[in-house]
C-alpha cells in the first residue's frame, strides 16, 4: 500500500509545472572583509545629508492656495 502511495505522489509530482524557488544563502562576511565593510558603512552614514523641499514645498502652496488649502509648513 505504501508503494502505490509513492507511486501516486510521484506520478502527481511530475504532471504539475510549478516549481520550488530555491532558496539563496545569505552571504556572510568575515575577517578583514568585514571589518572593510564596517568601516565603509560607517564613513558612508557621517556623510548622510538631508534634502531641502522648501522649493517644492512653495510651489505647492502656491498651487494649493488656489483651493484654500495650503501646506503646514514644514
Amino acid at each position: 500500500m505504501e508503494d502505490q502511495i509513492r507511486i501516486f505522489i510521484c506520478k502527481k509530482e511530475l504532471r504539475s509545472n510549478k516549481m520550488a524557488i530555491a532558496i539563496k544563502s545569505v552571504p556572510v562576511l568575515e575577517g578583514n572583509i568585514a571589518k572593510s565593510f564596517i568601516k565603509k558603512a560607517d564613513a558612508n552614514l557621517s556623510k548622510k545629508s538631508t534634502v531641502d523641499f522648501s522649493k517644492e514645498v512653495a510651489i505647492a502652496n502656491k498651487i494649493l492656495s488656489k483651493a484654500k488649502k495650503p501646506l503646514a509648513s514644514l
